[in-house]
C-alpha cells in the first residue's frame, strides 16, 4: 500500500475518535485537506474518502482509495507537497501509541466485571503522567484514593 493511502487509514482509525490527541486530528486534517484540493475535481475520490472515515478498516474502501491515488499520481501530480504532512501524521500516530502503551501507564483494565473495584496509592511510570486507564468496567462500586500523576506523591 502507498505511503498516502496507508497514512489516511491510519489517521482516519485515530484521528475520528474521542480519545485522539490534537496533534493527531490537526495533521490528519491537514493531510485531508492537501487531499481534498488534489482531489477537487474527483468526487468518487471524496466519496471513498469519507468512507474510510465512516469505517477505516473497510478492505473494499481502502482498495479504492489506493486505486484512486495510484491512478492521480500518474495524471496530475498534487498541489501540494504530501511528504511533510505524512511525517507529520505518522509522527503524531507514533506519540500517541506510545501514550497508549499499556506498559507506559500504571494501571490498565480492558475489561472487568467486579462487585467492588478499589484503587489506592497508583502511581504512573517515569515518563507518563497516566495513571490509569480503564476500558469497559462493569462494578458497583468503584473508588480511587491517591492515584498519584508524574510529581505527585
Amino acid at each position: 500500500m502507498d505511503p498516502i493511502t496507508t497514512a489516511i487509514i491510519a489517521g482516519a482509525a485515530v484521528a475520528l475518535k474521542d480519545t485522539a490527541e490534537t496533534a493527531v486530528k490537526d495533521s490528519y486534517q491537514a493531510l485531508k485537506q492537501a487531499l481534498t484540493r488534489w482531489f477537487a475535481d474527483k468526487p468518487e475520490a471524496q466519496t471513498v474518502l469519507q468512507q474510510i472515515e465512516q469505517h477505516p478498516e473497510d478492505a473494499k474502501a481502502q482498495h479504492s482509495l489506493e486505486v484512486i491515488i495510484t491512478t492521480q499520481q500518474q495524471t496530475t501530480p498534487p498541489q501540494d507537497d504530501l511528504r511533510p504532512l505524512i511525517a507529520a501524521l505518522v509522527q503524531a500516530l507514533q506519540q500517541h501509541s506510545q501514550s497508549q502503551d499499556p506498559q507506559r501507564i500504571g494501571v490498565l483494565i480492558e475489561a472487568l466485571k467486579t462487585k467492588d473495584l478499589k484503587f489506592g496509592h497508583v502511581q504512573p511510570p517515569q515518563q507518563t503522567g497516566i495513571g490509569v486507564k480503564m476500558g469497559t468496567v462493569k462494578a458497583e462500586s468503584v473508588t480511587f484514593d491517591k492515584v498519584g500523576s508524574l510529581g505527585e506523591p
